[in-house]
């Protein structure tokens, strides 16, 4: 039914009495060359193929499987009850799914506080990269220009995703000085 340089095919039902393997599904018969039978090559090249060597028998495949994933880090804001400069400094506690560091992949973050009554941001950080190798790292954040706050105001804390803008963690603060351009 079938021929290549390498192997025959035939029905099933045809009777086969040299070494054979049954095709994927079990509809064929496949023998291959062996010993002093010979079959031609492709292209016309005039030297002959003879025998079934291990390497046309089995097909090397190699299947990677990695023990665990390396997921992106997580963060938790060290508390921070009163913020008492216009120049608020930010720690971050960087937390990792595995003890090693090579399991987890840095995140970019930044680190905004705003009014919690109507959601104005007073500070915003610069792009923050967090790595896997630290435990936590100090964040300083600047005043937003034109922002304006009364003291004793409520604060909220955020962790953004720099790249997303998902909140990842936030705490809460209170402002102990009054907020102007001053």
């Amino acid at each position: 039914a079938y021929k290549s340089r390498r192997a025959l095919a035939y029905p099933t039902t045809t009777p086969i009495t040299v070494p054979h393997v049954h095709a994927p599904g079990g509809g064929w018969r496949v023998v291959p060359a062996q010993g002093a039978a010979t079959w031609s090559s492709y292209g016309g090249l005039g030297y002959f193929h003879g025998g079934a060597s291990l390497q046309e028998w089995i097909i090397p495949c190699i299947a990677i499987v990695w023990p665990g994933k390396a997921a992106t880090l997580e963060v938790t804001v060290q508390p921070l009850n009163q913020i008492l400069t216009q120049r608020p400094r930010v720690t971050l506690l960087i937390q990792r799914a595995s003890l090693f560091p090579e399991d987890a992949v840095a995140r970019p973050v930044e680190v905004v506080i705003r009014e919690t009554a109507h959601q104005t941001v007073l500070f915003r950080s610069a792009r923050v990269e967090l790595r896997p190798d630290h435990d936590q790292q100090t964040v300083p954040l600047q005043p937003v220009s034109g922002a304006s706050a009364q003291r004793g105001t409520a604060l909220r804390i955020e962790v953004r995703d720099a790249q997303t803008e998902a909140v990842l963690a936030d705490s809460t603060s209170t402002l102990l000085i009054a907020l102007d351009e001053w």
